[in-house]
């Protein structure tokens, strides 16, 4: 039986130093006249501090004492795309940036679909070196998700 594929890949970080990363892969059989295929149509889910996330996930981080959260779109194996704040643009980074000691985290924006994980990647890729001036990491993700803009 082919593993589930929600379970292919798990990531358990405990804390912004400490990455556990491992990988359940299926395995292709071959034997005369007959190959096994494994072909993945649903979407890897990852723990993070016991928080389930799946890629195209919007994860909100909160630090002690702030009060703005900070906001970015999960990727595959432990990447993420944000605009980390003045001075930077939107781009690729690690999970590790996003994780602070004592912050609390929570999906803003949960994916519903391989599809739609697909579509904010698509959105996000368009966004790819736009100025935190332009776009901070709140407009970004609603843009993401295709959420209307608030314009002021």
């Amino acid at each position: 039986a082919a593993p589930d594929p929600r379970r292919a890949l798990t990531v358990n970080i405990g804390s912004q130093s400490e990455a556990g990363i491992s990988h359940s892969r299926a395995r292709s059989t071959a034997r005369y006249n007959q190959v096994g295929m494994y072909i993945r149509t649903g979407l890897p889910t990852y723990q993070i501090a016991g928080l389930p996330v799946r890629p195209g996930d919007i994860l909100g981080r909160l630090n002690p004492g702030s009060p703005i959260e900070h906001r970015a779109m999960i990727g595959f194996d432990g990447a993420i795309a944000h605009v980390s704040g003045p001075g930077d643009v939107f781009r690729c980074g690690a999970l590790q940036e996003m994780l602070t000691p004592g912050a609390r985290i929570r999906i803003v924006s949960p994916t519903t679909s391989l599809e739609e994980t697909w579509m904010r990647f698509v959105r996000a890729n368009q966004l790819m070196g736009i100025s935190w001036w332009n776009m901070d990491c709140l407009r970004t993700t609603t843009f993401i998700t295709g959420l209307p803009q608030n314009r002021r």
